[in-house]
């Protein structure tokens, strides 16, 4: 009997301690216990995930690797070029002058020209006038983007030296690259009275990229302006241009009847040159209604005449 309550005291012992120890881990107040479920996998997610790198700091181009790149005969960008000399740009453009394939001479100074400051590019200008004047023309893309990095560092001071026969595509390459650098301040010059022809085709451009491809708001940018002012004259080009190929009217002669009648003795000489370009009979039909028009300039019917005389001698 003493056996048996000694044998139960002993298991009634070890169940307590058991119960005990359970109550414990469950106890706000007892040791923690070991995660589990969501914890773990919270836990392990952490620890698998990197710190955010901190952000990587801009590598500047080694103007020595440059060099080396250069040395090489390949087209380098403008960013690489910017790490160049001012000597070192300007020969760049010395050897795209002696390039005689214009595609070849537009690739290898596309980067270089764009980088040119004021003064480089008026030593740039020089090099490759002297090149042509020796008989290596330059392709009219390089042209184009001397024209256009003018506009960019010295506007109005190109304009100022461009001759009254200079290209209209000259003048308004310019105008690009000024509205691309200023736009406020190219559409602000723009609006002011212009008189001499490459100023009229660049303020003419400005207007016309204001208008952003809409021919009506380019219409009624052009009303707004004097009607005798020579930059409405060169507008109106693009605005045939735009109601064509936007639809929104049925040809050239109709984009002419509908103008409001301020304008159409501005628009006479361009609808005649615009119908020669489309067939020389519809031009002449036209040309027989409106003969007596405000505006008519029998200068721009001489390329009929000739087209006509072809067929009809007489």
């Amino acid at each position: 009997m003493k056996l048996l309550t000694k044998t139960v005291l002993i298991l009634l012992a070890v169940i307590t301690s058991f119960l005990v120890g359970r109550w414990s881990a469950a106890s706000p107040d007892g040791p923690a216990a070991p995660s589990h479920g969501v914890s773990r996998a919270v836990g392990a997610q952490e620890a698998s995930t990197p710190p955010s790198a901190p952000p990587k700091a801009a590598v500047k181009p080694d103007p020595q690797q440059i060099r080396e790149l250069a040395a090489t005969g390949a087209n380098l960008t403008k960013e690489q070029c910017l790490a160049l000399t001012s000597e070192e740009r300007l020969e760049m453009v010395r050897k795209g002058a002696l390039i005689s394939d214009g595609l070849k001479q537009e690739a290898f100074l596309r980067g270089v020209l764009p980088s040119l400051s004021k003064d480089e590019l008026g030593h740039a200008i020089a090099l490759l006038g002297k090149a042509q004047d020796r008989g290596n023309f330059c392709a009219q893309g390089v042209w184009d983007e001397v024209w256009r990095q003018s506009g960019r560092v010295n506007a109005e001071g190109c304009l100022s030296t461009f001759a009254k026969n200079t290209s209209r595509g000259d003048c308004r390459h310019l105008m690009e690259g000024w509205l691309e650098a200023d736009p406020e301040g190219a559409l602000a010059w723009a609006k002011t009275p212009k008189s001499s022809p490459p100023e009229v085709a660049a303020a003419a451009y400005a207007l016309t990229h204001e208008a952003g491809g809409d021919a009506s708001k380019l219409l009624s940018t052009i009303s707004s302006l004097p009607t005798d002012a020579a930059v409405t004259k060169e507008c109106l080009k693009d605005y045939f241009d735009l109601a064509d190929l936007t639809g929104q009217t049925q040809g050239t002669a109709s984009t002419y009847d509908q103008l409001p009648p301020t304008l159409k003795p501005q628009a006479w000489e361009t609808t005649m040159q615009r119908l020669i370009y489309t067939d020389p009979q519809l031009a002449v039909d036209w040309l027989a209604s409106h003969v007596n028009d405000a505006g008519r300039n029998y200068r721009p019917t001489a390329p009929l005449f000739v087209e006509l005389a072809k067929d009809d001698p007489a």
